[in-house]
This record gives structure tokens, C-alpha cells and sequence, in this order.
């Protein structure tokens, strides 16, 4: 499986069979193809102009499967701030992933029975809306995966209410990171008794 990010909550995974999924797609997206897109919150139609391969969209809860890819909608809403919010499960490739999408709550043991068991978390970590590093290292620890891909931060020294790359990585106990382009990871080259964390560049 391929993992590329986009910005903000963007992320492409495209498993071995080259069946691409896009996540939270952004306007920025030019000339990519897809089978799969999910929103996190809701769909906004010119964030898939720039899309092709007619892909089925989901922006809502529930349990799919799409050329053997299966899919998982949680619904995750902080209803005190009326913000909705749909965290994705996926298996790709016989790996679990789980994005959290705009996740800004306290996760009730309800919530993280419904993520269960996940190899790879992709987690907001920069506050402002979303988990901050503090909140996002608490969740991290319930859910124990075996990769951490944090987003949802500071870039560029733009949005300045959110913390930095830099904030999470310090809270979690880890020096500088070098960041990737593209993380490619099969099954059984998951590490099995630590958790790692990858950053990725943004990628066009």
C-alpha cells in the first residue's frame, strides 16, 4: 500500500491492485483518479472537479465494501459545538487504517470499540477545531497502533492558532522526524512490538 498526503486532512491510499482512494479531498487536487473518495464532513462538489474515474463517494456513516476494500463510518460529531464529523476505517491491503478525520472530542469507550484494533492512525495533532498534541497523544495511547501519521498541523507558519508539527512530536517524545514523500508499507513489515511515527511531505 501507497500513503501520500495532500494537506489539511488529505490523504491518497492506493493498494496493491492500484485502486486509489482519496480522503477529504481539497481543491487543490488537479488530474488524480479514484474509486473511493470519503469526507469527513460533508461533501463539497468543487473539491472533486479535479478528480476522474467517477469514484463512489461516502460522506456519511456506515459498513461498505468497494473492490474488496472495506470501509467503515463512524460517526464522531462533537454535538456541543454542532460539528459533525465521520472517522473512516479502511482495510487495504489486510491493513487497518483508521483517519480520524476533523476528531475533536474526548473518545468514549464506545467510540474506541468501533475503531478497534488499527495498524495505522492517521490523527489530527494541532488543535484548533481538531485534537491538539496533548489530546492526540491520550488517544494514541488507548489505541496503541503500530503507525502514527499526524496531520492537521501548523505549515508555513499559516494558521497560526494551530500547533506545529514540531508541538506533537516534542509531546510524544521524539526528536525531528525526516519527512517522506510516499510511505509504502506491506503487512508483515509492520513493526509488531513498538509504534513509529511517519511524517509525510505534501505532496501534489
Amino acid at each position: 500500500m501507497e500513503i501520500q498526503f495532500k494537506g489539511e486532512s488529505c490523504f491518497t491510499l492506493k493498494n496493491e491492485k492500484g485502486t486509489q482512494i482519496i480522503i477529504d479531498p481539497v481543491p487543490e487536487l488537479k488530474d488524480i483518479a479514484a474509486k473511493i473518495v470519503t469526507f469527513s464532513q460533508g461533501e463539497g462538489n468543487n473539491k472533486l472537479d479535479g478528480i476522474s474515474g467517477n469514484p463512489k463517494v461516502f460522506n456519511w456513516p456506515g459498513e461498505y465494501e468497494i473492490d474488496g476494500i472495506a470501509i467503515t463510518g463512524i460517526p464522531t460529531h462533537d454535538n456541543k459545538k454542532n460539528i459533525e464529523n465521520i472517522t473512516f476505517k479502511f482495510v487495504v491491503d489486510h491493513i487497518r487504517i483508521c483517519h480520524m478525520g476533523n476528531f475533536n472530542i474526548k473518545a468514549s469507550d464506545e467510540i474506541l470499540d468501533k475503531i478497534g484494533n488499527v495498524e495505522i492512525l492517521i490523527i489530527p495533532v494541532g488543535g484548533d477545531h481538531s485534537l491538539n498534541a496533548e489530546q492526540a497523544k491520550e488517544i494514541i495511547e488507548e489505541i496503541d497502533p503500530r503507525i502514527i501519521i499526524p496531520m492537521h498541523y501548523q505549515m508555513n507558519g499559516e494558521e497560526p492558532k494551530k500547533g506545529t508539527l514540531q508541538d506533537f512530536l516534542k509531546k510524544m517524545g521524539k526528536t525531528e522526524i525526516e519527512a517522506q514523500d510516499t510511505y509504502v508499507i506491506k503487512k508483515h513489515h509492520l513493526p509488531d512490538d513498538k509504534s513509529e511515527i511517519i511524517v509525510l511531505n505534501t505532496t501534489s
